[in-house]
């Protein structure tokens, strides 16, 4: 057996109560927008240490099988320069903190196999076309 893990954001949810500034998804649960945490140009929150945690939880309530990470990356807004560069120095930063947590989680004991950046259907962006 194997879990695979697809990592990209954390989100806060709760069971239905008073709305708050929130997405909220009836009768289900709702979803918080946590104003101190880092959010990237969807909302969505940028915590790189979801990786390690839900990692941690996978490894603690499955008997610690074998993880692999199948997807993870940053989308971000990007304009090339008239030479066609993107700086992309805030995705590296983001993608790089992400691993940085999947690597604590494997010298933690979590029995982490392998790592999968967005695949090429992922460049297609299911929110922006």
């Amino acid at each position: 057996d194997w879990h695979g893990e697809q990592s990209h954001a954390s989100v806060n949810n709760k069971g239905n109560g008073p709305k708050v500034e929130s997405k909220c998804i009836a009768p289900l649960f709702e979803t918080l927008y946590d104003k101190s945490v880092p959010h990237n140009q969807w909302g969505r929150e940028l915590l790189p240490r979801v990786m390690y945690t839900s990692i941690m939880e996978i490894a603690k309530r499955y008997n610690n099988p074998l993880i692999f990470v199948t997807e993870n990356g940053h989308g971000c807004f990007e304009t090339p320069d008239k030479t066609g560069f993107v700086a992309d120095d805030e995705r590296i930063k983001v993608v790089k903190d992400f691993i940085d947590e999947m690597l604590r989680a494997k010298k933690g004991g979590a029995k982490v196999a392998g790592y999968y950046m967005w695949s090429a259907m992922d460049l297609y962006s299911w929110i922006n076309g």
